[in-house]
């Protein structure tokens, strides 16, 4: 800086150097207060960059055996530990995205109509996306059997009488009133 106030100086007339100075000065605090002012601005941003540093996206695409897109098909993902939870419906191209998750461990469920429901853990520590290609397999027919009508009693409302069971309820009476003090 010395050299160009030195420049500066040589090609003004001599009135003029004055005013120069306080041209340079003038620049000078300019700068400092520009550098300030951008210090305090990036000090505000610091925290943002903090929490997006630990935090990740998850995508991918669903698809069919075939490799057609699943089009709303419902991906969740959660974690029982912390309570996070998030889910999504996917586009007509299949593709879903998760984004601003914070580093752990996900179970990921993806369900669809017509399909069986596909589960898996997902582990996102890095600020890389997990990328995901699911393919989901078509679900086996299911029947459902109803069933009515009424059962008959196992337990039989009247006990039978025949000579046999009355002799055995007496002799059991008897025994039982015999064997008393």
């Amino acid at each position: 800086m010395h050299s160009f106030l030195q420049r500066s100086l040589r090609f003004h007339a001599p009135g003029q150097r004055k005013n120069t100075l306080f041209g340079l000065c003038f620049l000078g605090n300019l700068v400092l207060v520009a550098a300030a002012f951008c210090g305090f601005v990036l000090s505000c941003a610091a925290p943002v960059r903090a929490s997006a540093a630990n935090s990740g996206s998850i995508e991918g695409v669903i698809t069919d055996p075939s490799g057609a897109a699943v089009a709303k098909a419902t991906v969740d993902i959660s974690d029982p530990v912390s309570g996070f939870s998030r889910e999504m419906t996917t586009g007509t191209d299949g593709a879903f995205r998760f984004r601003n998750v914070p580093f752990n461990t996900y179970y990921m469920v993806v369900t669809a109509s017509g399909f069986a429901s596909y589960t898996q853990e997902v582990d996102l520590r890095s600020l890389v996306p997990v990328e995901l290609n699911i393919s989901l397999k078509i679900s086996a027919a299911t029947t459902q059997v109803t069933v009515t009508g009424e059962a008959a009693d196992l337990i039989e409302q009247t006990p039978p009488t025949t000579p046999m069971s009355t002799a055995i309820c007496l002799t059991n009476f008897r025994w039982r009133v015999s064997r008393r003090p």
